[in-house]
């Protein structure tokens, strides 16, 4: 018996000892979850037959912990009685492995089994699991049971609490459970704070912070990260600088998170050199503080110098992610900057991120921007043609590049391939509609976003306000407008609705809406002011306008901006209280600018005040000297007064100048449009009164004219009619499309100009002082062309003739847009022939406007290609190519 006695007790220290290594080696993993161990302990206790029930449980646990589910959820389903720590460990699982509704499963088991009731281990779980499904009601029934079930004193639960409130948007409730907590620790205020910065309620935000402080709970590291952002949004830097200067007290300054956050915190509030400071005193830099240097350098307009980091970033050894390039796209894009943002291009493929959605969006918008669509679609083909995102960008590169109609046959081909569109694709195809001004269209487009509910939106609701407002249609603007609700109206839709009735001339109705939107306590800003002084200007209400202006300065407290001051000088100059206007610019704390003095330049050409002109153009010479604009101006006020030889000699002293510089200088043809523009508005020449006779080629249409051609020659042709004989003949008409006026034809020398002729065998014709005329059909041409930079480098000589056409058909009333099954193209009248050098046949015909023809053509074979090759389809591409190549149809359909 001895023996058998030793036997068994030595069988028993065995089995203790075993269990007790299982014990230490299950609290060990539980610390340090591995699953190589757990699994090497599976085995273990197979193989040694000390498998159990409390061992599989165990087990089980373990293998949640390492978040392998298939073997977790084995070892649960073989178990036939479960304990609350084995279902815990099995919802935290599936939560953390992101499968929220498997978790609710296994709660609803847990409730169902009646043997297990859910203890404050299990409901932080179970409420995580409602708030990544965002099932509202879901939460509120688990709120209900820990209410039921008495855990609404444990400050663990009700922190969760208060996480999925916040998470459902419900502000309300989260703030009840809040008030009702009986203690509350520091993740309670951190969970409130940033829960409303999250929901867009900075205020309320800061307002929690102010009375955690008063209550005396010390924040901590992840207060002040929530906190950053919050003041980033307020934009209070004076504020910011306190907490910086907390983040110091505490000796947290050289936290990389709180540095990142202060950097930001910094930019979004203006300040970058103390976001510099900052940046440059940290020990540590990540990818993070990088990116959000870039972006703060780009926000400040200093896009170069967000490049030039991009560099310093890598001499460092940190990696860019998507983020970053993403953000060193957009400057190149800012700045045309093509050939970097291809190298960029280039190194995303190396590094294998060009299919991020982030990095293909920025890269479309940095080849629109730079004027490369047809690499933009190369991306966007290639990229995934399900998502939202890159369709949004391609859409808005083509509006960028004017190109409305292109923008909306996408859209449509997006609805095609079941493409879902969210309220940021309107937001980027509303404006194709206001370039379009086309109103069937607009109506078209309200239709779509009432019957999918994208109109409830304010954003998408106050573009099409402006479509309709641009198109012409105040009614159907306003109407829009009067079905948002009041308290729904920002100070982008006031700013849109009263510019539109300004720009089309009610400038009582905009000035009676202005005064409406602050009543109903909308605080006007610079653009609404702006809107609303130029709907002053151009209604002529002077006292308006001006009281307006002292309200800005007086009751709103606010500092007039150059555009500001620009509105009333105009407005003041087209009442013709000049003096008055040029009294308002000496008392400008700032230096005018060109703006400024081209409306007084503006003012003094209808009112012919020469002395404050003269004034007036010399500033503008030394602020914009590229601008030819002026130059006319001038020369008509000279004119005006009968300085002929001081209106020439301004012309002349800008060729001059042209000549001296970069871009060369006016092309004899350059300067006589001007001119020419000039005699026509003071009515020295009448269309009916210039006839033909002239000796040099001078093709309409045809692309030639000789650069020594004079205003005489240049305007005889434009104006006259072509005869069977190649002569032009007086009189309303056009001349012939291929004809040329031909060697000594009959002159007829128009009312006002003497012609002299010049050594070198051609005819110098002299404008004499006009008589006064009423304001006829061709001041108002000459009204609509003077902004026209005519004087360019990038104007060529066919671009010039094409103008005078154009003024001249104008004139003669032949020219006039119709709506025609001929999309896009210019109905004029008159007769036309065969015309040598223009494509096309008979009477269709194009003309070719910027661009070279060749290089036109390869652009045009190679989006044809593209685009069919994608299968966008043959219409979609003939009305892109019509657009994006510039191509004008000229027909008489």
């Amino acid at each position: 018996m001895s023996s058998l006695s030793q036997a068994l007790t030595k069988a028993k220290e065995v089995l203790t000892a075993t269990a007790t290594q299982f014990h230490s080696l299950l609290h060990h993993l539980t610390a340090t979850p591995s699953l190589t161990k757990t699994k090497q302990l599976h085995a273990h206790t197979i193989t040694s037959g000390t498998h159990s029930r409390y061992v599989s449980s165990n087990l089980a646990k373990l293998y949640a912990l390492c978040s392998h589910l298939q073997y977790a959820r084995k070892l649960f389903d073989e178990m036939p009685d479960r304990k609350p720590f084995l279902y815990n460990a099995l919802i935290r699982m599936y939560v953390n492995n992101g499968l929220p509704r498997e978790a609710m499963h296994v709660f609803a088991e847990m409730v169902a089994s009646g043997t297990c009731r859910p203890d404050r281990y299990t409901y932080p779980a179970v409420v995580k699991a409602c708030s990544e499904l965002s099932v509202v009601g879901a939460g509120v029934v688990v709120h209900g049971k820990i209410v039921v079930g008495g855990f609404r004193l444990e400050m663990f639960v009700m922190n969760g609490l208060l996480a999925m409130y916040m998470g459902f948007g419900e502000r309300d409730m989260a703030r009840r459970v809040f008030d009702a907590m009986q203690e509350r620790c520091v993740v309670s205020w951190n969970t409130m704070i940033s829960g409303y910065f999250r929901n867009g309620c900075p205020r309320e935000a800061l307002s929690v912070f102010g009375r955690m402080m008063n209550e005396g709970v010390v924040p901590d590291r992840a207060t002040l990260v929530s906190l950053l952002p919050v003041i980033g949004s307020l934009k209070s830097k004076v504020l910011g600088r306190r907490v910086h200067a907390l983040v110091e007290e505490k000796g947290l300054g050289k936290n990389l998170a709180l540095s990142n956050a202060l950097v930001d915190m910094y930019i979004k509030c203006g300040g970058m050199n103390e976001a510099r400071v900052v940046f440059e005193n940290m020990a540590e830099r990540d990818v993070v503080t990088w990116t959000t240097m870039i972006n703060g350098y780009i926000l400040s307009g200093e896009q170069r110098g967000a490049l030039a980091l991009c560099w310093m970033m890598q001499c460092e050894g940190v990696k860019p992610n998507s983020v970053t390039i993403a953000s060193l796209l957009s400057a190149c894009g800012s700045l045309c900057l093509l050939e970097q943002g291809k190298c960029l291009h280039g190194w995303t493929i190396r590094q294998k991120l060009e299919s991020d959605v982030i990095v293909v969006t920025a890269l479309i918008d940095m080849y629109s921007k730079s004027n490369s669509l047809n690499q933009s679609f190369q991306v966007f083909v290639k990229t995934s043609r399900k998502r939202t995102v890159p369709w949004n960008s391609i859409i808005s590169g083509c509006i960028h590049n004017s190109l409305a109609r292109a923008a909306i046959e996408l859209f449509k081909q997006m609805l095609v391939e079941a493409v879902k569109p969210n309220e940021a694709t309107l937001n980027c195809l509303l404006p194709a509609y206001s370039i379009l001004v086309d109103l069937h269209q607009t109506m078209n487009i309200h239709g779509y976003l009432v019957r999918s509910g994208f109109l409830s939106c304010i954003e998408v609701a106050t573009g099409l306000i402006d479509a309709y407002s641009k198109g012409g249609s105040l009614e159907y603007a306003y109407k829009t407008f009067n079905g948002i609700s009041e308290k729904d109206r920002d100070i982008v839709l006031w700013s849109v609705i009263i510019a539109g009735y300004g720009t089309h001339g009610h400038g009582k109705t905009a000035l009676s809406l202005f005064y409406q939107m602050v009543q109903s306590g909308v605080r006007p800003n610079e653009v609404t002011f702006t809107s609303v002084l130029h709907a002053c200007s151009h209604a002529g209400l002077v006292k308006e306008g001006l009281e307006l202006f002292r309200f800005m300065l007086n009751d709103q407290k606010s500092i007039p901006n150059a555009d500001h001051y620009t509105c009333i000088v105009d407005l003041l100059g087209r009442a013709g209280r000049l003096v008055e206007a040029y009294e308002l610019i000496r008392t400008m704390s700032s230096q005018p600018n060109h703006a400024i003095w081209g409306a007084i330049l503006g003012a003094c050409v209808i009112h012919d005040n020469v002395e404050l002109g003269e004034v007036a153009a010399k500033w503008l010479f030394e602020l914009d000297p590229e601008n030819t604009g002026n130059y006319v101006l001038m020369a008509k006020i000279y004119a005006a007064a009968g300085r002929w030889k001081d209106s020439e000699n301004v012309v002349a002293e800008r060729g001059g100048a042209r000549e001296g510089g970069e871009g060369g200088g006016f092309s004899r043809v350059e300067n006589l449009v001007g001119l020419g523009v000039a005699a026509f508005t003071r009515g020295a020449l009448e269309p009916d009164d210039v006839g033909a006779g002239v000796e040099d080629h001078v093709e309409v249409f045809g692309g030639r004219a000789d650069a020594d051609a004079d205003a005489g020659e240049v305007l005889a042709v434009a104006l006259g009619e072509a005869g069977d004989d190649g002569g032009a003949k007086p009189g309303g008409g056009w001349a012939g499309s291929g004809a040329v006026v031909g060697e000594g034809g009959e002159g007829v020398e128009a009312e006002g100009v003497t012609a002299e002729k010049q050594p070198n065998n051609t005819t110098r014709h002299t404008l004499e002082k006009p008589k006064k005329k009423p304001y006829s059909r061709s001041d108002r041409v000459t009204e609509l062309l003077l902004p026209l930079d005519l004087g360019g480098s990038r104007v060529g000589h066919r671009d010039l003739e094409a103008a005078a056409v154009v003024v001249t058909a104008v004139l003669h009333g032949a020219f006039e847009r119709e709506t025609t099954s001929c999309e896009g193209q210019v109905v004029l009248g008159g007769g036309w022939g065969e015309e040598e050098g223009v494509e096309g046949r008979g009477e269709r015909r194009r003309v070719w406007w910027s661009r070279a023809a060749e290089e036109r053509e390869r652009e045009r074979r190679r989006v044809k290609k593209l685009m069919i090759q994608n299968g966008f389809g043959i219409a979609l591409w003939v009305k892109l190519s019509s657009q994006y190549l510039g191509l004008i149809h000229v027909s008489t359909c």
